[in-house]
């Protein structure tokens, strides 16, 4: 019961730190938002404290990385930017597809926590 209060706690102080720079609308929490955080999620490791926070430094640094990169090696006349940010989402969605077949446990995960006790 203490888990879920503390985590309770830390949502609602995200929640408030993420509306404070600007206001937020239905449409601001949509799919995306909710796919990138799950992909965060799992390519830390679901059952470790620091696993979901590297995950998402991994995710946005990879995101941008490939965006900005992208931007200035790819002519505009084969991919603009709009291109460029689907081509980052393509990128992350096979990482993400990589990381579930090969990683499952996540990249601080544990073997045993796969593992099902009989």
């Amino acid at each position: 019961m203490q888990a879920l209060i503390i985590g309770g706690l830390f949502g609602a102080i995200g929640g408030m730190i993420y509306v404070l720079p600007s206001s937020t609308q239905p449409d601001s929490m949509g799919r995306s938002l909710t796919f990138f955080c799950y992909t965060a999620l799992l390519i830390g490791g679901a059952a470790t404290i620091f696993g979901p926070v590297l995950g998402a430094l991994i995710f946005f640094g990879c995101r941008i990385g490939i965006k900005y990169t992208a931007s200035a090696y790819i002519p505009d006349s084969v991919m603009n930017a709009q291109q460029t940010e689907q081509f980052s989402y393509i990128v992350v969605g096979v990482a993400l597809m990589l990381i579930v077949i090969f990683r499952p446990q996540g990249i601080l995960g544990n073997k045993r926590e796969l593992r099902f006790d009989v």
